[in-house]
């Protein structure tokens, strides 16, 4: 259950829009092909945010208005900030290649390997007003 009763039983926990915002991606999930894109949906225009990765998913403790999907022993990796834009919509695309270009050896994706994606993202008008909230997890295993 979420915070303070802004469950979405499809999505992450509800945002000052009334719904919450949704993770998704279109791709194959292949490291040689790297043609995943990550979207999330459902968010408030013109607010930052910032898409997370983790090597494992996490138990769903309470964060902002929302709960946490992605934790591990490695800690997060942060893709750069976003902005929502007038359609509060964020996208992520070339994954492998920026994870190989800016991430350690344990941050890296290669085949075989699973990670939980979630995104954080400022709501300033929010149901719980801690000023913030997160998507959904998305757990991608990648193959060759």
């Amino acid at each position: 259950s979420c915070p303070c009763g802004n469950d979405d039983p499809s999505a992450g926990c509800s945002n000052s829009l009334g719904v919450g915002g949704i993770l998704r991606a279109t791709g194959s999930g292949s490291v040689s092909a790297d043609d995943m894109v990550l979207f999330v949906t459902n968010v408030p225009s013109n607010r930052f945010g910032l898409l997370c990765m983790a090597n494992d998913p996490s138990s769903g403790g309470i964060l902002g208005d929302g709960r946490l999907c992605s934790a591990g022993a490695g800690g997060f990796r942060r893709f750069p900030t976003q902005t929502s834009g007038s359609l509060g919509f964020f996208g992520q695309a070339g994954i492998i290649d920026f994870t190989q270009q800016n991430f350690g050896a344990g941050g890296q994706i290669f085949s075989g390997s699973t990670w939980t994606f979630q995104m954080w993202y400022r709501d300033d008008q929010g149901t719980c007003g801690t000023g913030f909230n997160l998507s959904n997890g998305y757990v991608v295993t990648f193959k060759p």
